[in-house]
């Protein structure tokens, strides 16, 4: 009978295991997701405001909102990297307790202020042109 709850409790932590991975995946895959996201809105932010004729109702900071959504895009894949890599050595030792921290919160709070900087430029040239 305890051999029984033995290999029992050996398959569940088996399975605990290839849950946790698959969560760390899942996790890295939406970091990467938003990263290149970012990326491709920051470059066609830029070119949405250079194709286009110039007019003055364009924003003097498109450049830099721009540039900054390419700059946060690659930084968070190579986050999204480091973090993918950090959680799958803390799995292999069997840590059991992964914090994120205030780096992290911090990353998050600067890429929703970036989207919504973006959404209110958007808004405020369309808004203006017409």
């Amino acid at each position: 009978m305890i051999f029984i709850f033995i290999y029992l409790l050996m398959f569940f932590n088996k399975i605990n295991y290839f849950v946790i991975l698959i969560a760390i995946e899942r996790t890295f895959l939406s970091w990467l997701r938003m990263g290149v996201a970012l990326v491709l809105t920051g470059l066609s932010f830029h070119s949405r405001f250079h194709l286009t004729p110039h007019s003055t109702t364009m924003p003097k900071y498109v450049d830099a909102l721009g540039f900054l959504l390419v700059f946060a895009g690659l930084f968070l894949l190579v986050w999204a990297v480091v973090n993918y890599s950090r959680f799958q050595i803390m799995l292999k030792r069997n840590v059991t307790v992964i914090e994120h921290g205030n780096f992290h919160y911090f990353i998050m709070t600067f890429i929703i202020l970036l989207i919504f900087m973006t959404l209110f430029t958007s808004i405020m040239y369309t808004t203006g042109a017409n």
